[in-house]
């Protein structure tokens, strides 16, 4: 199944074109129509709305991914794909913990090894964009404090 994730292109930046998106839903479509869907047009799917630009068909994916897991299967596959989608959404603590799945999995999985460096790395800027937010705030909230202590000072004078 990992064939369609070999691809540098789409590692690079997460993103598959609207038009392969649209092949796969197509192919998945028409099996389900035709009463042969498989768990393989399922995953295929799934993987493009993962890889999609658009939030919205990211956590569409995840829940076709997640509804696989359900049932079984190759979960190495599903749950680096869960990795994947989540941490395009950027929920980093969820896709950290799946892509330590796979590693348990496979620990020498290079695209996982990889994904997770991407997930640490945009987790510890996240925490230090949090840190300047808050001293921001803090700095922020001083100021005024200063601002009312001395206008009051000025009053009672």
């Amino acid at each position: 199944r990992l064939q369609l994730l070999n691809s540098t292109k789409v590692m690079d930046n997460f993103t598959l074109p609207e038009a392969e998106i649209e092949d796969l839903k197509k192919a998945y479509r028409d099996a389900a129509q035709s009463g042969h869907s498989s768990s393989q047009n399922t995953f295929n799917y799934a993987y493009g709305l993962i890889f999609s630009p658009v939030n919205g068909q990211v956590k569409e994916g995840i829940s076709l991914i997640e509804e696989m897991c359900r049932n079984g299967g190759d979960q190495r596959d599903y749950l680096y794909l869960l990795a994947v989608g989540h941490f395009k959404l950027m929920n980093y603590k969820y896709a950290l913990k799946y892509i330590e799945r796979v590693l348990t999995i496979e620990p020498s999985n290079r695209q996982a090894n990889k994904l997770k460096g991407l997930i640490m790395k945009n987790m510890q800027i996240d925490g230090l964009k949090g840190i300047a937010i808050v001293g921001g705030l803090i700095a922020v909230a001083a100021s005024v404090a200063f601002a009312i202590k001395r206008i009051s000072s000025r009053k009672i004078k």
